[in-house]
């Protein structure tokens, strides 16, 4: 059973489930209820990719609880989830009983650590991409910045003149660089995370507030002056809002990547490969890109998953085929003999057989 989310409906849908096709079973997908058109889509590519299997591959529509319904349903052998972490949780709550194993591919609050020796250009340009795209809405998205204090000003301020020429405007404007949010609930959100990062000593150096144009826009916003005292430091931001922090040195950055609940990439910026490799080692991250975000989940080699928070096992490349399977031991025995030194009866000779046996170096 596979239950995809609305931020990448086609893409989030058909990994996992193909995955789970080539490693040999039938798939019921559950696609999200904000995206019917998608999975009427997928539906449609299924039929046309097995016409001699009817059944093999199902999509099932309907609200979010259905998912639960078909994830608990006898004959699931094993669920694969993406979405929210409060709903991962419930669910794996449900299958714990029926002992169902599951891979659960949830939030992130991703940290991304800019050091003293990086390149800035591409450093600014990287945290831009990676905290922007898709407005926002990316698991893997850059969540919070961590800056050597010896080069914040500069980088900081290159940030703030990319973000401040990104363009808002509808998907099927091939210009626009950043789109609208999801619901007015995501406004929300942001809003009431803003604030509180303001009411305790944040500083706003750009955007800040909804678009003007008609549609759940936001202007892509950069607040810096932050702390862990603030939800944004601590909760996942689905939107468009960059909090940016300054470090002392890298011991520092590393300590506060991981204050944080989840852990499903991280990202690390410097020239020095060793001193890359020293840092990523110690982040508690599912991946971790140097020098580049988000590019982990497209090469399909690596595998993808959190720790903590963010879920559990990975799926993509031989892992993903892998998780999608049961393994069956087999011992044939060719059968020409009647008995078995150790089967019964028991007697003094086969005692001392199995003596002799055991005292084989």
């Amino acid at each position: 059973c596979v239950i995809s989310p609305w931020n990448f409906p086609f893409e989030l849908a058909l990994s996992p489930a193909i995955a789970a096709l080539a490693a040999g079973n039938a798939v019921i997908l559950k696609p999200t209820s904000a995206a019917p058109l998608v999975g009427d889509l997928i539906e449609k590519l299924f039929a046309e990719a097995f016409p001699e299997w009817p059944g093999l591959a199902q999509v099932v529509h309907g609200p979010g609880t259905l998912g639960t319904v078909v994830a608990t349903a006898p004959g699931v052998d094993f669920v694969c989830f993406t979405g929210s972490t409060s709903v991962g949780r419930e669910l794996q709550s449900r299958l714990a009983p029926l002992l169902r194993p599951c891979l659960l591919e949830l939030g992130g609050s991703d940290p991304l650590i800019v050091c003293a020796d990086a390149n800035l250009e591409r450093a600014a340009n990287a945290t831009v991409y990676g905290r922007f795209c898709n407005n926002g809405q990316v698991c893997a998205a850059v969540k919070r910045v961590y800056c050597h204090e010896s080069i914040s000003r500069s980088f900081i301020e290159k940030v703030i003149a990319k973000v401040q020429v990104l363009k808002l405007g509808p998907c099927d404007d091939p210009t626009s660089d950043v789109g609208p949010l999801a619901n007015d609930r995501a406004i929300s959100t942001l809003r009431s995370l803003l604030h509180d990062a303001l009411d305790k000593g944040a500083k706003l150096v750009a955007g800040g507030f909804p678009a003007i144009q008609a549609g759940w826009y936001w202007q892509p916003t950069v607040i810096t002056n932050v702390d862990h005292s603030m939800r944004i430091m601590k909760e996942e931001t689905f939107g468009p809002i960059l909090p940016i922090c300054t470090v002392k040195d890298d011991e520092e950055a590393i300590e506060l990547a991981n204050d944080n609940d989840f852990g499903l990439d991280a990202y690390v910026f410097t020239n020095d490969m060793r001193r890359a490799q020293k840092i990523a080692n110690r982040l508690r991250a599912g991946s971790v890109d140097i020098n580049d975000v988000v590019v982990n989940y497209v090469i399909r080699d690596i595998p993808f998953g959190g720790v903590k928070q963010s879920g559990h096992n990975r799926y993509h490349g031989k892992i993903g085929l892998r998780l999608f399977t049961d393994y069956k031991g087999m011992v044939i025995d060719d059968g020409a003999t009647d008995t078995e030194p150790e089967w019964f009866p028991y007697t003094e000779a086969k005692l001392e057989q199995a003596k002799e046996r055991c005292s084989r170096p």
